[in-house]
């Protein structure tokens, strides 16, 4: 089963001419949209923010995710201690990349993440 929504997926695949990790952040925004049920087009996020957004910083993607009309707030926590109402979430790499989190299982030591430029899969990783 793949826990990348069939929309989101097609959404990227349809909307770019460009490949999807070529608009880093863009995939996140996607997934996102579709797991909430909001309408989705890589042209029209891109639209609507400043040229040369970074969607691999926080405030970056926050803008983004206002442009499909998802509200965000930037925190600065353990993962482990997000209440999971707030499911699902996002983290950034020490590289920059935005990661979703899906779920938090044994009791806060591993993550249930999904990487949206990585492909439709979710995978657990350790804190």
């Amino acid at each position: 089963m793949s826990l990348l929504d069939d929309t989101a997926h097609q959404a990227v695949s349809t909307e770019t001419s460009r490949p999807v990790h070529a608009l880093p952040g863009m995939a996140a925004v996607a997934f996102l949209a579709a797991h909430f049920h909001r309408p989705f087009s890589t042209s029209g996020v891109l639209a609507r923010l400043p040229q040369g957004t970074d969607l691999e910083t926080g405030p970056g993607l926050a803008r983004a995710l206002g442009a499909v009309g998802l509200k965000s707030r930037l925190v600065q926590r353990d993962p482990a201690r997000v209440d999971p109402v707030a499911l699902p979430f996002v983290v950034f790499r020490k590289t920059g990349g935005p990661l979703i989190v899906q779920a938090i299982a044994e009791a806060g030591k591993t993550l249930e993440i999904i990487d949206p430029e990585d492909g439709d899969y979710s995978r657990d990783m350790g804190l």
